[in-house]
């Protein structure tokens, strides 16, 4: 995406916001980072309003949560594994389980707690995907008290 790319997009921003979007949902946009950062300052100046979502695989680095401080209300990550061995046998990132976890605790200090809006719709916050992977439901399970005990219910 280059700076053409980045109007697109921030235009796009705004015509969803004026036809009632109850968010800007950005998947699986981590390549783009500066791009879209550069569309999103631009859209908010341009009096964009509604929430922005970064729908993520959830391997992302504390670097780049960093970088969209202040861009990014909600954070809707992917967690994949609670082990290193899972990551490294079905994604070959042998770090997963530790970089998932970093990078969710900086979206967390980031956004903080779910906020909603007087209709239920969600404004700011982390929301974390999990797909219970055959056979290892133990796993999924170690992996929903490991984020209750890191996040309670935050």
């Amino acid at each position: 995406m280059n700076l053409k790319g980045s109007a697109l997009l921030a235009g796009a921003a705004a015509s969803l916001a004026s036809l009632d979007a109850a968010t800007l949902d950005l998947v699986t946009p981590t390549h783009y980072t500066p791009q879209i950062l550069n569309a999103l300052a631009r859209a908010r100046s341009d009096g964009l309003t509604i929430p922005v979502v970064w729908n993520t695989g959830g391997y992302e680095t504390e670097e780049n949560i960093a970088r969209l401080a202040g861009a990014v209300d909600i954070y809707l990550p992917d967690l994949k594994y609670n082990t290193e061995e899972s990551g490294r046998l079905y994604s070959a990132a042998p770090d997963y389980a530790a970089a998932a976890f970093s990078a969710l605790r900086a979206m967390v200090e980031q956004v903080g707690a779910l906020q909603f809006d007087t209709d239920g719709r969600l404004l700011r916050g982390v929301l974390v995907r999990h797909l219970v992977l055959p056979g290892y439901r133990r796993e999924s399970i170690a992996l929903v008290r490991r984020l209750w005990e890191a996040f309670g219910g935050r």
